[in-house]
């Protein structure tokens, strides 16, 4: 195919499959990005196993980690947010008005101006390392050498922001023609790049940490090479050229600045928490575990509904479909709860066993993992929150509205800087992890609001019929468990089990199963979800042929 021919029209708007309609649909693909998230999210444990016990939590292990959030701050900065919130709406509209060339050339203008800016952004950034380090951990500077070592790391991994960012937007691109999985699949590089290096390299490194530093930007190149591939094959070819200003880059900027500025904001939050928890031995590697564990829930969940919804509500509300998409927003969020809620309920009553089965090893001690439960615990007391401001962020960005979020985030961060400075003397570092809580609550209560406001969300009746069942689902499924766990229900069967690790992650495992099932039990006894409306999600044309059944039975 050359560069300038069209691509066959279900290269780039894939033919409806029977059996379901627009939101079996999103549901289908945000099961399609969950599953590959999920398996990211394995190769992430399994990566953090052998960093526990590799790197423990000592001070090699917090000079990475601050150089990890450097490098994770400039994604979060320059690709995820900013760019989806900007550049996929843009491109949706493009598709659906001017169509596939007029995209095409829109994609590459946006990736030669992207590739510009981050160039000068990578080069300031090695340049003044050492002093965005001390910015970042100042406490680092009372042990000799750390800051230096934790710089040193930094400018290693750093380049992987250039690298990340370019093949996000070739997957925001992916995303607006339906192709979700290779987006979600890519960030699987980076955890299987890490691993190779902790079981094939660092046996003959005597400085582990500087070695999984390379691995940020050879992991970058893979994932930009894979989503140049895959965006090749359905007619989006990057041509290198001189970035030159036009009006729809105007355009794009204005929708970009205020998301990057939200991003400038959250930097503050994410600096003080840095900052404050580097005065504490270990609490930064505390802390990076406990939220490994919290973004499970909310990158499986929050993450893969918000990438699947922005470019489906954009294509709705470009079209006229006010209504639709209401219903569409009342689906997810009831679709997200009802897998939050569980989730919320394990890691608050089963913080210990997780992080004993997970991490506890070698360098990563039995005091290690109180510590790090302890802040895990704090954290899932936010975690509705966060799913909920996630995705109502999505709900503004979809609507090309991206200055609401950036005032709201901006109060919930002075929020989180004046909790975390208040909660810091009395609780240490798990005062940060609870500050966090606090501000995701406030900022989706503040966007919820002004949503309902602004006639963007209205709750239907089915969504609050169905919000109390799930509340008392989810008290089901925590008494259940309490009782199980902290009340000792369950201690007799595990006693003969021993204490070996097989034995505690089958205890671990049996205690979520049976959580769960409870839960799903509860969910159909008080009508919060059906098993018949889960499978018609997951297998339209299965709920079709059974319909058509027992409409020839009848």
């Amino acid at each position: 195919m050359s560069a300038d021919a069209s691509p066959p029209p279900d290269a780039v708007f894939p033919r409806p499959r029977p059996g379901g309609g627009e939101g079996a649909r999103v549901f289908r693909s945000t099961f399609a990005i969950a599953f590959f998230t999920f398996l990211s999210r394995i190769a992430g444990f399994a990566r953090d196993v052998l960093m526990s016990a590799i790197l423990g939590t000592g001070a090699g292990a917090d000079a990475f980690f601050i150089a990890m959030r450097i490098a994770n701050l400039g994604r979060a900065l320059f690709a995820e947010g900013a760019l989806n919130a900007a550049f996929v709406p843009m491109f949706s509209q493009h598709l659906a008005r001017g169509g596939f060339n007029k995209a095409r050339h829109f994609a590459n203008m946006t990736l030669n101006w992207m590739l510009a800016i981050l160039l000068l952004v990578t080069l300031l950034a090695e340049l003044l390392m050492p002093f965005i380090v001390v910015l970042f951990a100042p406490g680092f500077g009372e042990i000799e050498g750390k800051l230096e070592q934790t710089a040193l790391f930094s400018r290693i991994a750093f380049p992987f922001l250039l690298l990340f960012s370019l093949a996000v937007l070739l997957s925001g691109a992916l995303n607006s023609m339906g192709r979700f999985w290779i987006g979600a699949a890519a960030p699987i590089l980076l955890n299987l790049v890490m691993i190779a290096a902790l079981l094939l390299a660092l046996p003959y490194s005597d400085n582990p940490a500087l070695l999984l530093s390379f691995c940020f930007p050879i992991a970058g190149v893979m994932q930009l090479a894979l989503m140049l591939w895959a965006a090749r094959r359905v007619g989006v070819r990057w041509r290198l050229q001189w970035p030159r200003p036009n009006p729809q880059l105007r355009k794009l900027l204005r929708l970009l600045l205020p998301v990057a500025l939200a991003g400038m904001i959250g930097w503050g939050s994410l600096i003080v928490a840095g900052a404050l928890a580097s005065f504490q031995e270990s609490a930064v590697s505390w802390l990076q575990y406990a939220e490994r564990l919290y973004h499970m829930p909310l990158g499986l969940v929050a993450v893969s509904i918000g990438v699947v919804m922005l470019p489906t509500l954009s294509r709705q509300l470009r079209g006229g479909d006010a209504s639709g998409a209401l219903v569409g927003q009342n689906r997810a969020m009831e679709f997200a709860l009802l897998l939050m809620m569980p989730a919320m309920v394990i890691l608050l009553l089963l913080p210990d066993a997780i992080v004993n089965v997970l991490f506890e090893r070698a360098r990563f001690t039995a005091a290690d993992t109180r510590a790090t439960a302890a802040a895990l615990q704090v954290m899932a007391l936010g975690l509705p929150g966060a799913v909920a401001q996630h995705i109502f962020t999505v709900f503004f960005y979809a609507r090309q509205n991206t200055k609401s979020p950036l005032l709201y985030g901006a109060v919930a961060n002075g929020i989180f800087v004046l909790a975390a400075f208040g909660f810091f003397p009395w609780l240490g570092y798990v005062g940060i992890a609870l500050a966090g809580a606090l501000a995701a609550w406030a900022n989706a209560l503040m966007l919820g609001e002004a949503l309902r406001r602004g006639g963007a969300l209205a709750w239907d009746e089915r969504f609050r019929r169905r919000l109390g069942r799930l509340g008392i689902a989810t008290a089901v499924m925590f008494a259940a468990l309490w009782l199980l766990h902290q009340g000792g229900l369950a201690a007799p069967l595990f006693a003969p089990w021993g204490d070996g690790l097989a034995a505690r992650a089958s205890a671990l495992f049996l205690l979520i199963g049976v959580g769960s099932l409870v839960y799903a039990c509860a969910c159909q006894v008080c009508g919060a979800m059906e098993w018949r409306e889960v499978r018609d999600l997951i297998l339209p044309g299965r709920g079709a042929k059974t319909n058509d059944k027992r409409t020839e039975r009848q």
